[in-house]
């Protein structure tokens, strides 16, 4: 659907944090508008939250969080 509507180019932009929720909250503390209050589980046993696409220009941008081995 993403690439009917879009077409071909990135879909989104992640980026690996150590602490999701600090940057979270700081993230809505500063007023950005994020698509995830709180994080939520992701694959591989991550934790992901996701900012509105129109905070970052228009580009999604995902904050990933991995469990520590």
């Amino acid at each position: 659907e993403h690439l009917r509507e879009q077409g071909e180019g990135i879909h989104h932009l992640c980026f690996e944090v150590e602490d999701i929720e600090g940057l979270v909250a700081g993230l809505l503390k500063q007023g950005v508008r994020m698509r995830d209050q709180k994080p939520r589980l992701g694959s591989r046993g991550s934790r992901v939250a996701f900012a509105e696409p129109e905070a970052f220009g228009g580009v999604i941008i995902e904050f990933c969080q991995f469990p520590k081995p």
